[in-house]
Formats: C-alpha cells, sequence, structure tokens
C-alpha cells in the first residue's frame, strides 16, 4: 500500500513507520511555509483600512470554521470515531474565540487570551505536531499546519496592527480562566477516559514526554503541565512585550 492511501487514514489507522517525521525535511517545509504566510497576512493586515481589516479577520475565522466542518465530515464519511475528536482541546478553544472576535472585535480579555495563550498553544502545535506518525500526504497533516496556521495569522495580524493593548493582570486573569477550563476538561477526560487538552497524559508527544520525563506519569504530569504553561505564559509576556517596544512605538 502507498502512501497516498493514507490520505484520509488517522493515526490509529496508519502502520508504523509511515509518519513524515519530527524535524524532518518534511516537517520544516510545512512549518516554513507556514509561518511565511501567517506573516504576509499580518504585514497585509497591518497596511489594510478598517474595512479591508474586518474582511480579513472574517476570512481567517470563516476559513477556520470550514476546515474544521470539513475535518469532522471527514472523519464520518471515514466512519471515524468522533469521540476522540471533539473540540475540547486548547487550540479549538482559540477557533471559538478567533469567530467571536472577528464577527464583534471582540473584548480586551478576548485579544490578551488569544495573545497570551492561545498564540504560543499554537506555535507549539506546529513545532511539536501531533500528527508527525502520519504520512506527509494526509488531509489531517494538511489539516493541522493549516488549522494552527490560521490561528498564528489571526493573532500576529491584530497583535502587529497594534490592535492587543497588553496588561500584566491580563495575563494572571487568562492564566486562571484557562486554569479553571482545564479542571473541567480534567473531568470530563476522567469521567470518559479520553486526553482532551493532554492533561492525562502526553500522547507520545515529543514536548509533552519531556514532561513526563521530568514530573513523572498520572497527577505529577498533569501537575507539572499545568506548571509548565503558567512559566511558558509569562516568558510569552516578556516576549510580546519586547516586540511591541520594538515594533509598536
Amino acid at each position: 500500500m502507498k502512501n497516498k492511501e493514507y490520505f484520509w487514514k488517522q493515526l490509529n489507522h496508519v502502520p508504523e513507520g509511515v509518519g513524515y517525521g519530527h524535524f524532518s525535511s518534511a516537517h520544516f517545509l510545512l512549518l516554513g511555509i507556514t509561518l511565511a504566510l501567517s506573516l504576509v497576512v499580518a504585514y497585509i493586515y497591518r497596511i489594510s483600512t478598517a474595512e479591508v481589516r474586518s474582511v480579513i479577520r472574517i476570512a481567517i475565522a470563516g476559513t477556520l470554521l470550514l476546515s474544521e466542518i470539513i475535518k469532522y465530515s471527514a472523519i464520518v464519511i471515514t466512519h471515524g470515531d468522533l469521540r476522540n475528536y471533539l473540540p475540547l482541546e486548547v487550540c479549538s478553544l482559540a477557533g471559538y474565540l478567533m469567530i467571536v472576535d472577528s464577527l464583534q472585535k471582540g473584548t480586551t480579555f478576548i485579544t490578551e487570551m488569544l495573545l497570551i495563550i492561545f498564540l504560543p498553544a499554537a506555535f507549539m502545535a506546529l513545532i511539536y505536531p501531533t500528527t508527525v506518525y502520519l504520512p506527509l500526504h494526509n488531509f489531517f497533516t494538511y489539516h493541522q499546519f493549516l488549522f494552527h496556521g490560521l490561528i498564528v495569522a489571526y493573532v500576529l495580524s491584530r497583535f502587529f496592527a497594534g490592535e492587543i493593548p497588553m496588561d500584566y493582570k491580563g495575563v494572571w486573569l487568562s492564566i486562571l480562566t484557562m486554569v479553571l477550563i482545564a479542571l473541567f476538561i480534567l473531568m470530563i477526560d476522567k469521567k470518559f477516559n479520553k486526553n482532551f487538552m493532554f492533561l492525562i497524559h502526553d500522547e507520545k508527544n515529543t514536548m509533552l514526554m519531556k514532561i513526563t520525563k521530568i514530573c513523572g506519569s498520572g497527577v505529577r504530569y498533569t501537575v507539572g503541565l499545568i506548571l509548565f504553561c503558567i512559566l511558558g505564559t509569562n516568558i510569552s509576556y516578556l516576549i510580546f512585550k519586547v516586540l511591541e517596544r520594538i515594533f509598536l512605538r
């Protein structure tokens, strides 16, 4: 069977050894294309009028929503288990906020959440994708880079256009909100034996495996993941504060 026959296959339906591999040439190609296009979109958005910016926001959010509809349709058509693909992951939440923000140019709280929490999460999903065990020529591989690339493009566009005011108090409000959401998702994971938001185990993800190695498994892994995310959120704030001073003043 050739790799092209795996195009619609999900992770548990492909044999070992067919994946494009982490930090492989194929991974770097997809990553480079995704980031380059995101920066192009951000530049176009920055130099555009308010009316054009509104169209761009809606177009990005609409494309993200359409990609999700196609993904779930593909899972149903190929007789996949939708219960394993419920939109309860971190970046799924980013998609919800993007859609709301694109339609009404949401509150400062929404934009700060997108920048401080969800943009770093999208970057991590591109650098450490969960699809590395799938072939390069696979729908779910392409969808992962498209979906997270749209998040990156949207948030960077608003940030470099100076539309996201940064307040350190907002960092901790975002963290508190995400911890409460994570606790709710953790209860769902425990109740239905799932692993949404990777709260139970690392799913053989290269980055998360490092947390398992340092902290251990079970509750120690969950606590370690949450602490890592809190630290990463604060580091992200510092990075974007520096970028704000450099490019937006």
